[in-house]
C-alpha cells in the first residue's frame, strides 16, 4: 500500500470532505520536510511548506484531520534515536560531529519543551516544532528562537569527495483549529513575519519589547488551519489579510460532509498500524539536506508549461478578480505540491515529471472553489444570503422557489428579485443547477461536479 491510501484507510472513519483530508496529508509531508529540502538553485530556492486554509461551515470535520495531523507530527524525538544516518567510510572526526549534532539537537528539544511547559510523549520531547495555539508576536519569535536544529548531511567538496556538513535551520508550524486564533486586530507584525517565513529565508531580523534586536536563521513555516465564512468576513472588512497573504494561501473549500458521523470510533488494529507507518515513513524524511532535483528534460517541460500558461489567463481555473495575485505565483504553489506528493512516498531527492503533471491535476481541481473563501463581502447585501442559500441546498438536496422564499426572505432586500439575482448568480458560477422532476416540480440542486 502506498502511504496515501494508509492515510485514506486511517481517516475513512471521519465525516470530513475529502478535500480537507487529502490536504491534512500534504501539510504533514510539508512540515516533515521543514526547510531541509528545497527546489532550485541556491539563490531561488523553492521549499515544500505550505500555508493552508480549510473553509466551511461549522460541523464539516475540520478539527477531526487537524487532530489526527497533530498526532502524527508531534511524534517524539526518542532520546535513545538516532536520526542521522552514518557511513562507513565516515573518519572519526565527521562520526564526532555526528554524535555532537545529536546530541546537541536533543538538548535543545529537551530544554524548549521545559521553557514552554509542555509535555512530550513518554517525556520525549517532539520532533517537529509547533507554535502556540494563542498566538501573539513574541510567543512566534521566542517558537522559531527554540526550534534551532541541526541535521548532518553528506556535503560535496567539488572535486568527487565527500565530508560530513552541517545544516541549521529554524523551522515551525502551526495547525489551528480556528484561523481566529491567529488573525486578529493589532498583530500587522504577525502578518508581515507570515509573509516573509513563507519564503523561507535565510535571515530574518525582528525587534522584541525587552530582547533587543535578533533575527532568524533559516527560518520556515507551515500552518494549517480551519475558518468560517463568518470569520472570513470579519478578517476581510478589517483588511487584517491582503493580497500578498491570499495569493499565498490555499483556500480549500468545502460545504458538506463526505458520510456522516454519529460519534468518534476507536482505530482499528490495522488503522493503528497504518498510523505507525505513516510516523515512521516521516521520521524517514527528517535526515533529509538538501536540492530536490528533476531530470533536465523535466526542467524543459516546466518551463514551457509554466510560459504557456501564464501568456494565456482567460484558460486558467477561476476568473475571480480575488485570485489574479495566486494565478501569478502557480508554478511555485506546483512546484510545492509536486515535492509535497512525492516525499509523501519516497526518500529519493530526484522527483519525477509524472509528479509535477499530478500536481497540476491536484491543483486545478480545488481552484474553482477558492475564491469561494475570499468573497464574504460585508458592503454587499447579498453576501450572506447567498452562502446561507447554497448551503441549505446542500443540505436538503433540492429547493423549490416557494422553499427558498419562505425561508430567507427576512435576508432579501428586494424580495423576489434579490433571490433571482442570488440563484441566477449560483448558476453561472456552477455551483447550482435547475432540474425538472418527473412530476413537473422545478427545483435547484447541487451541481455533480461542485464541491
Amino acid at each position: 500500500m502506498t502511504n496515501k491510501e494508509k492515510w485514506a484507510s486511517l481517516t475513512d472513519h471521519m465525516c470530513s470532505p475529502q478535500s480537507y483530508i487529502d490536504w491534512t496529508w500534504r501539510f504533514i509531508i510539508s512540515c516533515a520536510l521543514q526547510r531541509r529540502v528545497w527546489y532550485g538553485p541556491e539563490h531561488m530556492q523553492c521549499h515544500a511548506n505550505m500555508y493552508g486554509i480549510l473553509y466551511g461551515p461549522p460541523g464539516l470535520g475540520k478539527s477531526l484531520c487537524l487532530d489526527m495531523a497533530k498526532s502524527i507530527i508531534s511524534s517524539p524525538l526518542k532520546k535513545d534515536a538516532k536520526i542521522t544516518k552514518t557511513q562507513p567510510n565516515n573518519s572519526e572526526a565527521e562520526l564526532f560531529v555526528i554524535a555532537k549534532t545529536e546530541e546537541a539537537n536533543l538538548k535543545a528539544a529537551e530544554e524548549s519543551m521545559i521553557k514552554s511547559k509542555i509535555s512530550g510523549v513518554n517525556n520525549d520531547p517532539p520532533l517537529f516544532i509547533s507554535a502556540p495555539d494563542a498566538v501573539s508576536f513574541e510567543a512566534l519569535v521566542e517558537t522559531f528562537g527554540k526550534s534551532l536544529r541541526r541535521t548532518n548531511y553528506s556535503k560535496d567538496n567539488g572535486d568527487g569527495t565527500n565530508k560530513v556538513g552541517i545544516y541549521t535551520h529554524c523551522s515551525t508550524y502551526f495547525c489551528l483549529d480556528e484561523l481566529g486564533s491567529l488573525f486578529r486586530k493589532k498583530q500587522d507584525s504577525i502578518i508581515t513575519l507570515l509573509l516573509s517565513m513563507y519564503g523561507c529565508p535565510k535571515n530574518y531580523e525582528y525587534k522584541t519589547k525587552h530582547n533587543g534586536e535578533d533575527r532568524i536563521i533559516n527560518g520556515c513555516l507551515s500552518f494549517l488551519a480551519g475558518t468560517t465564512a463568518e470569520f472570513m468576513e470579519d478578517i476581510l472588512k478589517d483588511k487584517l489579510i491582503g493580497k500578498g497573504f491570499t495569493a499565498r494561501c490555499f483556500f480549500i473549500c468545502a460545504h458538506k460532509k463526505r458520510k456522516p458521523m454519529s460519534s468518534s470510533t476507536e482505530l482499528t488494529t490495522e488503522q493503528i498500524q497504518y498510523k505507525k507507518d505513516l510516523i515512521e515513513h516521516i521520521k524517514k524524511l527528517y535526515p533529509l539536506v538538501g536540492e530536490a532535483k528533476v531530470e533536465p528534460s523535466t526542467a524543459e517541460w516546466f518551463h514551457k508549461w509554466w510560459v504557456e500558461y501564464e501568456s494565456h489567463p482567460e484558460r486558467w481555473a477561476n476568473k475571480s478578480s480575488r485570485l489574479l495575485d495566486y494565478f501569478v505565483r502557480k508554478n511555485i504553489h506546483v512546484i510545492k505540491v509536486a515535492m509535497q506528493e512525492h516525499f509523501g512516498e519516497s526518500t529519493e531527492m530526484l522527483i519525477p515529471k509524472w509528479r509535477f503533471e499530478q500536481a497540476i491535476e491536484i491543483l486545478e481541481k480545488e481552484e474553482p472553489t477558492m475564491h469561494l473563501a475570499l468573497t464574504n463581502d460585508a458592503d454587499n447585501p447579498l453576501t450572506k444570503v447567498t452562502n446561507k442559500i447554497f448551503d441549505y441546498i446542500v443540505k436538503n438536496k433540492e429547493a423549490q422557489v416557494i422553499d427558498l422564499i419562505t425561508e430567507f426572505w427576512d435576508y432579501l432586500p428586494q424580495g423576489r428579485k434579490s433571490l433571482d439575482e442570488v440563484l441566477s448568480q449560483l448558476t453561472m458560477t456552477d455551483k447550482l443547477e435547475l432540474k425538472t422532476k418527473e412530476t413537473g416540480e422545478i427545483v435547484y440542486r447541487e451541481r455533480n461536479e461542485s464541491i
